[in-house]
């Protein structure tokens, strides 16, 4: 990964992002190979914690439900996540199903400053990443009647990722051909 961001011109960067999910993994790779960045947790995520939140509280679908959602998704992107913290302390201990989510906002506040994010033009989703991944992988892995191995996709994956990145004759040329041999073999 780094070598590949390497290549596309990281040492010219003059800001880097990491956006990402709440997985582990994806920050301590990030912290490891790219020590400084700005750590964004993709806004998209965070709304079904906070839709998950508004139904524990006020049951599916209802008009109490969708205002506090409402509320408190308005906070996020104005990056008043402390707020939105501070409003599940005061309510989680009524409602046990709402922990998973205090916790989940907690560890992650300093990746959801949504308000700096925009403020600097940086992104704040991944469709475009997203994007990339139906265009690049499942456009030839999910075509109809395909049945892949979990190595066969994995080998489809790389070559299309180099052919989309306009590396093809570069793939070309690293591949060996052994060459045939033609010998007959006594009957």
């Amino acid at each position: 990964m780094w070598v590949e961001a390497q290549r596309r011109g990281l040492a010219q960067a003059q800001r880097l992002i990491v956006i990402g999910d709440g997985a582990h993994w994806i920050w301590n790779l990030a912290d490891e190979h790219f020590p400084g960045c700005y750590p964004d947790l993709r806004l998209v995520s965070r709304l079904s914690y906070v839709w998950q939140a508004a139904h524990a509280l006020y049951g599916e679908g209802t008009d109490l439900a969708k205002q506090w959602a409402k509320h408190h998704l308005d906070l996020l992107w104005e990056g008043q996540v402390t707020t939105v913290i501070a409003h599940l302390e005061a309510i989680s201990s009524h409602k046990s199903a709402l922990q998973p989510m205090l916790t989940y906002f907690r560890n992650h506040q300093q990746r959801m400053r949504y308000d700096l994010y925009r403020a600097q033009g940086l992104q704040i989703g991944s469709g475009t990443i997203g994007s990339g991944c139906k265009h690049v992988i499942s456009a030839r892995l999910k075509q109809a009647g395909m049945i892949w191995s979990h190595d066969g996709a994995r080998q489809i994956a790389k070559l299309r990722a180099r052919l989309k990145s306009r590396r093809w004759d570069q793939t070309i040329a690293l591949r060996s051909f052994a060459p045939r041999s033609y010998l007959r073999t006594a009957a």
